[in-house]
């Protein structure tokens, strides 16, 4: 696969973006009070030990077959999960980052089946708890394929990198397994994926990056 030989993130043209592309965003500076990016960013410092800027992932949809004019993003933000204008992301601040999957490409219908995910999970909180509860079972040492909840709230409530996540396994569980491709993120649950997967782990690979 021609992404294979692309090792390093290069300067992209957002117009040779793809529906399926992960993109994730990286701020420049954070303000003391935020919160949630210092929270996530220590948290993917202590997992990854490179790589751990990257702190809001979003999905790609482009028009989301049809349904608009422009192109689009999916994003579990606050306050709610919803579809944002790729130019209202781009006109902030920050560098994108853009990842896909390594081993396969979407087909037509697999990203008919995906976007079914993107219309369910619209909506939601996004569940800032869920950030501590990132935290604290690295701290405790529990193995990365088990999630326990004390501080998240609850199931249909999501961060970002989990979000999108979330939608690839759509892609797994009715296609990907059943090729032989490797399991998005490896065998960590779901709910223990941080932006940093997409920027770590081997089965997502750097394809560009965008300035904003």
């Amino acid at each position: 696969m021609w992404l294979l030989n692309r090792k390093e993130l290069t300067i992209f043209d957002p117009t040779e973006l793809r529906f399926g592309d992960k993109i994730n965003s990286a701020q420049y500076d954070v303000v003391w009070y935020d919160a949630p990016t210092r929270i996530i960013r220590l948290y993917q410092l202590f997992r990854w030990h490179k790589n751990y800027k990257d702190t809001h992932s979003m999905y790609y949809v482009g028009t989301a077959c049809g349904k608009f004019t422009e192109p689009h993003v999916f994003e579990v933000t606050t306050p709610k999960a919803k579809f944002t204008p790729l130019s209202e992301i781009l006109s902030k601040n920050k560098t994108f980052n853009v990842y896909a999957y390594a081993d396969a490409t979407p087909t037509e219908s697999d990203l008919q089946s995906m976007l079914e995910v993107c219309n369910e999970i619209c909506g939601t909180w996004y569940d800032i708890p869920e950030l501590l509860d990132f935290m604290i079972q690295h701290i405790l040492g529990f193995p990365p394929d088990e999630w326990h909840k004390w501080f998240d709230w609850g199931d249909e409530n999501l961060v970002c990198s989990v979000g999108v996540m979330t939608i690839l396994m759509k892609w797994y569980e009715e296609v990907l397994k059943y090729s032989g491709c490797p399991r998005p993120g490896g065998k960590a649950h779901v709910e223990r994926c941080d932006p940093a997967t997409f920027a770590n782990h081997p089965t997502f690979i750097p394809i560009g990056q965008i300035i904003g």
